[in-house]
């Protein structure tokens, strides 16, 4: 569960919690709860999207995070390698992180993960509103750049990024764009090789 504009330990820094299911919500806090995962800075919004699967291919789930208001909304996406438990913050636990390009992109607003494994990171407001789409291939540790990867630009004033899906069983990927057109909005089916 995500909640992108908790003031967790900075202002809107957001949290992630990690649960067991079945769950139920009790007050302020979560039974089931095996690890809670904090933004690192004032309007980071961590938990905007989040994504699992095993980057790393040790047989143990890891998760992706998304905060695409760090640093003046350019945005980051961090990786906690599985198995995950405990509190930590987003800054400390990472095992890789991914910065966006420019200040205002929202880098990391949405994520999704091929069948081959590489991460697609939305920028929805990269190119002044045109959005673009990354494709990032592995090992994802350390720091990186989105620039290192492939980019895909959107249309001028589309949000393209916004949102990412993965259709089952092909290198098919749902992409949304809900400016597009004049607000009309968009989907586009990019097949990814």
């Amino acid at each position: 569960m995500s909640l992108p504009y908790v003031d967790s330990r900075q202002l809107g820094a957001g949290m992630v919690y990690l649960l067991t299911a079945p769950t139920v919500a009790t007050s302020s806090a979560f039974d089931g709860s095996i690890a809670l995962l904090y933004g690192a800075l004032d309007n980071a919004q961590a938990g905007s999207a989040v994504v699992s699967s095993d980057v790393d291919h040790d047989g143990y789930l890891d998760l992706i995070i998304g905060a695409p208001g760090e640093k003046d909304n350019r945005g980051s996406a961090y990786v906690i390698r599985g198995p995950v438990a405990g509190n930590t913050v987003l800054y400390r636990g990472a095992g890789g992180r991914i910065i966006g390009e420019d200040s205002g992109d929202a880098f990391a607003a949405s994520l999704a993960v091929l069948p081959s494994g590489e991460l697609l990171v939305g920028a929805p407001d990269s190119g002044q509103g045109a959005g673009a789409v990354y494709q990032l291939w592995g090992p994802l540790s350390g720091v990186a750049l989105a620039r290192d990867g492939h980019r895909i630009d959107g249309a001028v004033g589309s949000s393209f990024g916004s949102s990412l899906a993965v259709a089952p069983g092909r290198g098919w990927v749902v992409v949304g764009a809900p400016t597009d057109d004049n607000d009309v909005g968009s989907v586009h089916l990019l097949e990814i090789p």
